[in-house]
């Protein structure tokens, strides 16, 4: 599934490799940062003063999770964001690792909020702070890093050349070791019914064996 989705743009990125020491962990992207802060804004102006606090602390739980969860779960290069552009009805909360996303286009759409002319400010509040505090969503972009890279690592050489390949393996190598390494982290932050646990840490052990032997 995911080797079809980048045939078409073989020829079309850069190919540079990235180093193995990661310098600093998944982030909350600034169009995420904006958008809780205009959502709590216009909830803000749109209900009695009384329920100031109210919103005030779900716009920061859902800041502070979010934040949380993406410095301390993901790998470098991780963004957690939002598109408002793309769908006319939606605002989708989005899932991306820039390194995998070079080689495998597009984005995991994490959960969607009605656009504000189709539904109340709290509404679209209470939407996001259910997206962010769903933790199957967040594992499930785990999940989706693991069968990209593996996809590629096994089925890769069957479409492209071995090169285009070694490049992918090697760039990849310190996403699959920090899920490896930081493994147990996931259970608190990730796991409502071990979703996350469908992948091993064995499993992770044996795809970075194979996309080491890849890229000798």
């Amino acid at each position: 599934m995911y080797i079809s989705q980048i045939a078409s743009i073989r020829n079309n990125i850069g190919l540079n490799k990235k180093s193995n020491s990661p310098q600093f962990k998944g982030t909350v992207s600034p169009e995420f940062v904006e958008y809780v802060d205009t959502l709590r804004g216009d909830c803000l102006d749109t209900y009695p003063k009384q329920f100031s606090d109210r919103i005030n602390n779900l716009c920061d739980n859902i800041m502070n999770k979010a934040q949380r969860v993406m410095q301390n779960c993901f790998p470098p290069e991780s963004v957690l964001s939002v598109d408002t552009n793309t769908d006319e009805s939606y605002d989708t909360i989005t899932y991306s690792n820039k390194v995998i996303k070079k080689y495998i286009p597009g984005d995991l759409i994490l959960g969607e909020l009605h656009k504000k002319h189709k539904d109340t400010p709290i509404e679209r509040l209470k939407r996001l702070h259910q997206i962010v505090f769903d933790k199957d969503r967040f594992s499930d972009a785990c999940n989706k890093d693991y069968a990209k890279v593996d996809a590629m690592t096994y089925e890769g050489a069957d479409i492209f050349d071995k090169n285009f390949v070694k490049d992918f393996v090697n760039a990849c190598i310190p996403i699959v070791e920090f899920y490896h390494d930081n493994f147990n982290l996931y259970d608190s932050e990730m796991t409502d019914a071990n979703h996350y646990n469908e992948r091993t840490q064995a499993e992770y052990a044996e795809l970075l064996s194979k996309m080491k032997e890849l890229s000798d």
